[in-house]
């Protein structure tokens, strides 16, 4: 039973760092919250950590969102390889970084990586 308690515990507190990051006028609170949630490690903050790749202005905020994703892991690669087709070429290399970073680099993501990072 006290697992569960746990479980929502972790859940409410990975809601509120994602309201953190999207919603926070101080970008150093939403640098704070992306690197919290890259600690908790939940899934459910992927999408909101995808969007701080494809949206948010201050490149610390972005950096530290890949991070996260990287800490996340697998769970993340299908969105990180969805984000290498954004109109954002920020947003495309923060997904090429936190994909490297995970090792995922190789033949078959190549195709993937090459032409989204030269289209701009």
């Amino acid at each position: 039973m006290s697992q569960g308690w746990g479980q929502e515990s972790v859940d409410k507190e990975t809601s509120l760092y994602i309201e953190q990051l999207k919603n926070d006028d101080d970008w150093r609170k939403r640098s704070q919250a992306a690197s919290a949630l890259g600690e908790i490690g939940s899934e459910t903050a992927i999408p909101a950590l995808i969007t701080a790749l494809k949206t948010e202005q201050d490149e610390v905020v972005r950096l530290r969102a890949s991070f996260a994703l990287i800490k996340i892991g697998s769970p993340a690669i299908p969105s990180l390889i969805e984000t290498l087709q954004h109109e954002n070429v920020s947003a495309r290399y923060s997904a090429t970084f936190a994909l490297s970073q995970m090792g995922f680099v190789v033949r078959a993501s190549c195709s993937l990586l090459i032409p989204n990072l030269t289209r701009y």
